[in-house]
This record gives C-alpha cells, structure tokens and sequence, in this order.
C-alpha cells in the first residue's frame, strides 16, 4: 500500500495552501491598516 507518500503529498498541499492564504490575508491585513490611512480612508 502506498499510503505514506499520499498523506505526505496531503499535508505538503495544505502546508502549501495555508501559508499562500496566510501571506494574502497578512498583505491584506497590512494594505488596510497602514496604506489606506495615508489615502485618507
């Protein structure tokens, strides 16, 4: 059975998607709270 190297791919993909959807809501989270003071929003 190849089990193992399927959870592997698994965990690697949500470590992937996790950290891709933690990087856009960390430049989300920045873009609101410093440049849109400086526009005046």
């Amino acid at each position: 059975m190849k089990i193992i190297p399927f959870v592997i791919a698994t965990i690697l993909a949500l470590m992937v998607v996790l950290g891709i959807a933690g990087g856009v809501a960390f430049v989300i989270l920045v873009w609101q709270g410093f440049f849109t003071p400086l526009v005046g929003g």
